[in-house]
């Protein structure tokens, strides 16, 4: 509750002081709806979506086989943000981000995503601070047609195969300009508080991620590489939770294709976890890939996927996991739209004590089964402004 209101007394701050500023935009997304889900299993649980930042995250609650409930952020974190830029001339400019997620339902739990400062010109751009990681944003997204969302979409496996924990702490960012079609990316990120690696503290450790694009016309070619030690990656591996030596070793390649009338992307995810957990040593490959696509009609656009992987580690051999979803929307605007989306998840029930490799992905609240088959069923509205 305290930092709740602490966040609010700064957003307050910020917004009143943006009001009076040149150069700022505020931004931000809302969405709001129900979800019927059913898990299966014996051991249920709901888990706060890895990227739903503003819900609880990494919280884990009790929960019956079936759920019905009001939901936040059913196709993407809910975002309030602050954007300022000043002309330094000669070409160069300061950039401000401040970004924070929060709960529409509740209207509580703020958390803040971005916060950083930097430079750009003809060389690029450099960012300070806690922003989003380019193995995410300029890399796997680009090759997701439901553009991050909640909903199934490529950040489950991301998220899930600790390649990524989107928005991690204490980065150096680099973005380089786009030259003839292709561009690059890369974040280096340094431990603040070393040895001090906890289940509830893990964004703490060093890391880095490369990414590299090219693009002409319709077709699109994307690949990067990252290394994780003892930072805050969501990855469903239990046997971890909690080990101070954890290593990931995540790459990805990405493809896709604009016909105009759809598009379509296929991206390969590939995780190596090494670490040292409380019991045992195990090493964890994980590799998934991914076909996905969009068919924009008028008002409305089709958005569907499909994912499967499988794992390797030292007590499961070759276990696999499946996820697809559909979704549409209806724009009733250009800001303000309606969505449903169903989809299901399966893991194998071989993946035991090891945690799972993919999890149902929407909300603040989330069934999601030891083993065996979830799905969910979302309908809602969504606004950005």
């Amino acid at each position: 509750m305290r930092n709740t209101k602490i966040a609010l007394a700064v957003l307050a701050l910020v917004a009143s002081t943006a009001a009076m500023a040149e150069g700022v935009t505020i931004y931000g997304t809302i969405d709001a709806g129900y979800m019927s889900s059913n898990a299966a299993g014996a051991d249920n649980a709901v888990r706060a979506s890895t990227n739903n930042v503003g819900s609880a995250n990494n919280t884990n609650f009790a929960v019956k086989r079936s759920n019905g409930s009001v939901e936040s952020g059913l196709i993407s974190p809910n975002f309030l943000g602050f954007k300022a830029s000043e002309d330094l001339e000669g070409g160069l400019k300061a950039d401000v981000h401040v970004q924070t997620a929060y709960n529409a339902v509740s209207g509580g739990t703020f958390a803040f995503t971005q916060t950083d400062l930097g430079l750009s010109g003809d060389f690029g751009t450099v960012r300070i601070g806690k922003t989003v990681d380019p193995m995410w944003a300029q890399g796997i997204a680009g090759f997701d047609a439901a553009g991050g969302s909640n909903i199934g979409s490529a950040v489950g496996p991301t998220i899930d195969m600790g390649i990524s924990a989107i928005f991690p702490n204490n980065g150096i960012t680099y973005l380089s300009p786009n030259i003839g079609g292709f561009s690059a990316a890369a974040q280096y990120r340094n431990a603040q508080k070393p040895g001090s690696d906890t289940a509830t503290n893990r964004d703490i450790g060093n890391g880095h991620s490369l990414t590299a694009n090219y693009a002409m016309g319709p077709v699109s070619v994307g690949a990067g590489m990252s290394e994780n030690k003892s930072e805050a990656v969501a990855t469903t591996q239990t046997a971890f939770t909690g080990a101070a030596n954890i290593k990931v070793k995540g790459t990805f390649v990405g493809a896709g294709y604009d016909m105009g009338v759809a598009k379509i992307n296929v991206v390969y995810l590939n995780s190596d976890i090494s670490g040292v957990p409380t019991s045992s040593s195990v090493n964890v490959d994980t590799s998934a890939w991914g076909i996905n696509g969009s068919v924009p009609m008028g008002q409305v656009r089709l958005v569907a996927g499909y994912y499967t992987g499988k794992q390797k580690d030292t007590n499961v051999d070759s276990a696999k996991a499946s996820m697809y979803h559909l979704t549409g929307f209806y724009d009733l605007s250009k800001r303000t739209s309606l969505f449903a989306n169903y989809q299901n998840v399966n893991n194998d029930t071989r993946f035991g004590a090891d945690g799972l490799m993919f999890g149902l992905n929407t909300g603040s609240a989330v069934p999601r089964a030891t083993v065996g088959g979830s799905n969910a069923f979302t309908v809602g509205v969504r606004h950005t402004f």
